[in-house]
């Protein structure tokens, strides 16, 4: 390539990955700046699940009347990445917004991550609507909005730059996005941070020397839960399916409800931080993990909005704990493989899952991470050639990350 257009292509890249970055940053920002808020709220006050149904008829209400596509979340920005004529409509920004946050008004057990990745993705696509850009430059920033969102709302841009590459891919790995979402998660983690955003800070990951035993046992615990989890969720949006629009919202919040009143102060709803953090600190309850899977996989399945990541962290986390506490071993190290490894199972997406245990626990955990996140990404759904966020494809191992490898496999619809 000569230089003058290996300097535009970098410029370009740059360009859209500041984009995407800042959009990213700043409405997650505000987005965890308020969240944190009710989620504190809610935790004061416990008996608001009394308003769940209601929050949820005015966000299906908000999606049913403005919605059009955007109520596909996620699924509908990786379509858009791979399919020129699918849109990415701006108002999903606003809209997944209020929905999250009526969500967790109410303690309904969800997460932020899909929030924060359909919002960016919708403002990075908006960019469309005053700059003409190739196929190849909007694909790009439709994956920098990905990764800029998941590493601003967690604070690991290097677990964001790539998994905006690995989670999104349907056939193989599009390295040629990497310095886009590079750019874009540096940037919208800097951007998040500067303007107050303080992420959790984790301890340290300890006891190497169980650790590779713990990945050997946690990865086939993880790959199973997660089968159970998709399995759920996916059979429960099927079944509601024929049902009324609003009925919905409305069984599911008054189950959501009976749950609660059934199972207090077990810190199940909401985003059950303080159980995640006790997980790799202490023991905690052996019984969390499914209790917090009922929770989530109720509040996903019948369509409130907001993420599945941080259910998916809390969930592996304590049931790794629990794995812990009958082998007999320190439970903090491998609560922390769990925290990522049930992600990577349901996602397919290990390394991004090992990079990010990086990040949180130290250097010390990814080897562990990374064993644990392949073997759970290979046993998981995605071996089934179905992920969280609707990319099917086989799982092959590493062979699809090599450029120009296995470039055949089928795609999905």
């Amino acid at each position: 390539m000569p230089v003058g257009a290996a300097f535009r292509r970098v410029a370009t890249d740059v360009g859209l990955g500041l984009w995407a970055g800042v959009m990213a940053g700043l409405l997650s920002a505000v987005f965890l700046f308020v969240l944190g808020h009710i989620d504190l709220q809610f935790r004061a006050h416990p008996e608001w699940v009394l308003g769940l149904p209601i929050a949820g008829l005015i966000s299906a209400s908000l999606y049913k009347y403005f919605g059009k596509d955007s109520g596909r979340g996620t699924a509908l920005i990786i379509d858009a990445i791979h399919e020129p004529e699918v849109k990415v409509p701006l108002r999903m920004a606003p809209l997944v917004l209020v929905g999250t946050w009526l969500t967790h008004l109410g303690g309904g057990s969800a997460g932020r991550e899909g929030t924060a990745v359909q919002m960016a993705g919708a403002a990075a696509g908006a960019l469309e609507r005053w700059v003409t850009l190739s196929e190849t430059e909007r694909r790009r920033l439709l994956m920098a909005g990905v990764a800029g969102g998941f590493a601003a709302v967690f604070g690991t841009p290097w677990a964001g730059a790539i998994f905006g590459i690995e989670a999104t891919a349907k056939r193989w790995f599009d390295w040629d996005g990497i310095l886009t979402g590079a750019v874009a998660a540096f940037v919208g983690d800097a951007v998040c941070r500067a303007v107050g955003i303080r992420h959790h800070i984790y301890p340290a990951f300890g006891d190497l020397s169980a650790s590779g035993v713990g990945a050997l046992l946690i990865a086939p615990a993880a790959a199973v839960v997660a089968h159970a989890f998709m399995a759920s969720v996916h059979g429960l949006q099927g079944g509601m399916k024929s049902r009324s629009w609003w009925f919905v919202p409305l069984a599911g919040g008054g189950v959501m409800i009976l749950l609660s009143l059934a199972f207090p102060r077990t810190g199940w709803n909401g985003l059950s931080l303080p159980l995640l953090e006790q997980s790799v600190i202490r023991s905690v309850g052996t019984g969390d993990f499914a209790g917090k899977l009922i929770f989530t996989v109720v509040t996903l399945g019948v369509g409130f909005k907001g993420g599945e990541v941080t259910p998916l962290f809390v969930v592996g986390a304590t049931m790794a704990n629990a794995l812990a506490q009958i082998c007999g071993v320190p439970v903090a190290p491998w609560a922390m493989l769990g925290f990522v490894t049930l992600f990577a199972g349901c996602s397919g997406a290990p390394l991004a899952c090992a990079v990010m245990a990086g990040e949180l626990f130290g250097v010390n955990a990814v080897p562990a991470a990374l064993v644990s996140s392949v073997l759970a990404a290979a046993l998981g759904p995605t071996a089934r050639g179905t992920s969280l966020y609707g990319v099917h494809r086989p799982w092959v191992g590493w062979w699809g990350m090599i450029p120009g490898g296995t470039r055949d496999l089928p795609r999905g619809p």
